[in-house]
């Protein structure tokens, strides 16, 4: 998988929408141009679903809209971890929270309709998505610092931006 182990340096990933496709599947690829994650975006489900999936098409995550909430939310799910991700106050696009069961919470901050936000743990940020790095439509960056798990962060990331349209 993609990911820091064994390198201190954050790793920065690609993610490449192709707006003609009717799925909303995508390579997510890392620094080097190889293809690390694919999003799988289920075309026919009722609710905002997606699989993300190794380069062998193995699902590491799966990332869903929760219905009938007050405020936006979904469902991440990492080897059986039930991670939520929601709004912190309804109708606000600009912060969110992420509860990790077995690890500290996340918040996300910032303008996160146009991909220009920063996710922390406490007062520390472990990784920032921005399109500045790119002149290409329809894409955005996520730079995920070296201690972080990029299933997860990158799982966060198809949550934002689902939620953000």
């Amino acid at each position: 998988m993609g990911g820091n182990v064994g390198n201190s340096e954050p790793t920065r990933y690609v993610m490449r929408k192709d707006v003609r496709s009717i799925s909303e599947d995508y390579w997510v690829e890392d620094q080097f141009d190889h293809r690390a994650f694919k999003v799988d975006g289920r075309v026919l489900s009722v609710r905002h679903a997606f699989a993300l999936e190794d380069p062998d098409g193995s699902v590491v995550a799966t990332i869903e809209e929760q219905f009938f909430r007050l405020r936006d939310a979904m469902e991440i799910d990492i080897d059986d971890r039930k991670i939520k991700v929601h709004q912190e106050i309804p109708g606000k696009r600009d912060r969110y929270h992420v509860q990790v069961p077995d690890g500290p919470n996340l918040t996300v901050h910032g303008r996160v309709a146009d991909h220009e936000y920063t996710v922390a743990a406490g007062d520390t940020t472990v990784a920032t998505v921005s399109t500045v790095w790119f002149d290409i439509p329809h894409t955005f960056g996520v730079e995920v610092c070296a201690d972080q798990d990029p299933v997860l962060i990158l799982s966060v990331a198809v949550a934002m931006d689902s939620m953000a349209y």
